[in-house]
């Protein structure tokens, strides 16, 4: 992450909120086993969850920053309601005892790119619990 149009607009939203690439850590749901543009499946998310639930362990982030519904739903099971409805929301996370913050997944931004206001307001949310 962190390439290309996508990762100018999550640095173009962490500057509008005075963070930087340096103050998050990044990562993904799935780390590899699958093609580019292949839709992530319950089997990836199955196969690498234990080492994203061992990344956030070694990390302690005190925010999490779920992009996607796929990520917010692996990470918050209960969460309920369309991306629409879930967008900048936060619940804490006794699990991982850190502040999960709702989001789209950002590859959105190629046919909506309306939703950088959406981003940039998650982003400054993310300031306001790491500050």
């Amino acid at each position: 992450m962190g390439e290309g149009d996508i990762g100018d607009a999550i640095k173009l939203a962490l500057k509008g909120a005075n963070l930087n690439m340096n103050d998050v850590y990044i990562t993904a749901l799935v780390k590899c086993g699958k093609e580019k543009d292949e839709e992530i499946t319950n089997e990836h998310i199955k196969t690498f969850l234990p080492f994203l639930q061992k990344e956030i362990e070694l990390t302690s982030p005190p925010v999490i920053i779920c992009l996607g519904t796929k990520a917010s739903r692996t990470l918050n099971p209960d969460l309920k309601g369309s991306y629409e409805e879930i967008i900048g929301l936060s619940t804490y996370s006794k699990e991982f005892d850190a502040t999960l913050i709702y989001g789209f997944n950002p590859a959105m931004l190629f046919h909506r790119p309306h939703l950088q206001g959406e981003l940039d307001k998650i982003m400054l949310k993310v300031a306001d619990v790491v500050m």
